[in-house]
């Protein structure tokens, strides 16, 4: 007879798998485009940038944006577990 307050063990699913995938790439994104923002903006008020701006949708905005989509679709598959 099964205990109620017993978790019940499920397997990871290719489903599960890709949603962890798909956070974890969402995560790496991200990062990636506040890093970017981050040393632009310092070589800008150095100095040493030639006309490159720190908020550059291609390399700044669009990896920030679509890795906080992933994330939350990552998280919402995850969620529906």
């Amino acid at each position: 007879m099964s205990n109620a307050n017993t978790p019940v063990e499920r397997d990871w699913t290719l489903r599960d798998v890709g949603a962890g995938l798909s956070v974890l790439l969402g995560l790496a994104l991200s990062g990636y485009g506040g890093y970017t923002h981050l040393t632009v903006a310092a070589r800008v008020s150095a100095g040493q940038c030639d006309g490159c701006a720190p908020w550059h949708p291609l390399f700044v905005v669009a990896p920030i944006v679509v890795g906080v989509g992933l994330v939350l679709l990552g998280g919402y598959v995850l969620s529906r577990r």
